[in-house]
């Protein structure tokens, strides 16, 4: 009689919205962002297009709610086992592989999503570098921390830890064109931390 599906009068909103992007999330992990299709997409999460629009405003506004979401769920499992032996190089590249084992497992996705970060305007942009600070602060700790142990001298650890990230970044380009595993990746990366490492050790000379 009000021509409104059950589910939209039964399940909040943010419950749908929930589903839509775990069922988005599960679709872009298998082929990327090349399934592009809302119709598909709400099929698969079998909500009507009505409901789908009274939840996103477009669909750009689904792809930007996706990437967010892998952030959330990379970031909770790095939390859960942080690095708290060894020295800082063997701490770091454990964070390291724990980010590459998380990314590789959803690579199709991972891949997309940094190839969508291109088209994000100035305040989505904003917002996924707010997200993305709990990740510096996560190295962070880990540099400030070697510090107070005089493993490193003092120095630019904001510049530090995006060079790490970068680093790490630029590195999963090996996993998605030359099928890199973690560790191999971590190999691939060490050069590049021992540079950042050196350049921190000899910040007081």
């Amino acid at each position: 009689m009000l021509n409104v599906a059950v589910d939209r009068i039964m399940a909040p909103n943010s419950r749908m919205r929930e589903k839509v992007v775990d069922t988005a999330t599960r679709l872009f992990d298998r082929v990327g962002f090349d399934v592009k299709s809302i119709d598909i997409i709400c099929a698969s999460a079998d909500i009507s297009r009505a409901d789908f629009d009274a939840i996103f405003e477009n669909k750009h506004e689904l792809l930007y709610e996706v990437p967010k979401a892998h952030n959330d769920r990379t970031l909770a499992k790095t939390s859960r086992i942080p690095p708290i032996f060894g020295s800082l190089n063997a701490r770091l590249k454990y964070l390291l592989r724990l980010y590459y084992v998380n990314d590789l497992a959803h690579i199709k996705l991972t891949a997309a999503l940094r190839a969508y970060s291109w088209q994000w305007g100035a305040a989505r942009e904003r917002d996924n570098t707010r997200q993305l600070s709990d990740h510096h602060e996560m190295v962070l700790a880990l540099l400030e921390e070697a510090a107070a142990h005089e493993e490193i001298s003092q120095g630019s650890f904001r510049a530090a830890s995006s060079l790490i990230l970068s680093a790490y970044t630029m590195s999963l380009r090996k996993a998605v064109f030359e099928g890199y595993a973690p560790d191999k990746l971590i190999n691939y990366v060490q050069p590049q931390l021992e540079i950042i490492m050196n350049g921190l050790r000899a910040s007081s000379d």
